[in-house]
């Protein structure tokens, strides 16, 4: 009868240490969930461009449009980096926004590149690389 107590005190011990071992797998697998879950929520979003053409402009007439970027946390900066605006067109920066805006004082097609940094991305322990889109855009003589 001794021999039936210690075998039955044996399975006993055995099954909780498999319920202690699957209850250890059990949290490590909610950890591990729960930090992929962060690491989902908290993955930056790529700096990028979010417009892709421009509307058509007219001779004489004040223009505005926005060339919009999403993804940035810092201040962002733009330039024309190759082509040129239309004469009497320029470009400033407003939040993480590009503004095309003037008065047209020439008719043709206009193509140009911009080039989009965001400073936040400078501190980054990856090396960051510039956006650049190239945009044409028309000034007719209405």
């Amino acid at each position: 009868m001794s021999k039936t107590s210690e075998v039955g005190s044996q399975t006993a011990d055995v099954r909780g240490a498999d319920r202690k071992k699957t209850a250890v797998v059990r949290a490590a697998a909610c950890g591990l969930a729960l930090a992929l879950l962060l690491l989902a929520c908290t993955a930056p979003v790529p700096f990028e461009f979010l417009t892709f053409s421009l509307k058509p402009a007219h001779l004489g007439q004040v223009y505005a449009d926005t060339i919009r970027t999403a993804g940035g946390r810092g201040e962002v900066s733009m330039r024309i980096s190759a082509g040129q605006l239309p004469p009497g067109i320029g470009l400033r920066v407003a939040d993480t926004n590009g503004i095309l805006y003037g008065t047209p004082t020439r008719v043709g097609d206009y193509e140009f590149t911009v080039e989009a940094r965001d400073s936040s991305l400078t501190e980054s322990p990856v090396p960051v690389e510039l956006i650049s889109h190239g945009f044409a855009l028309f000034v007719d003589s209405l």
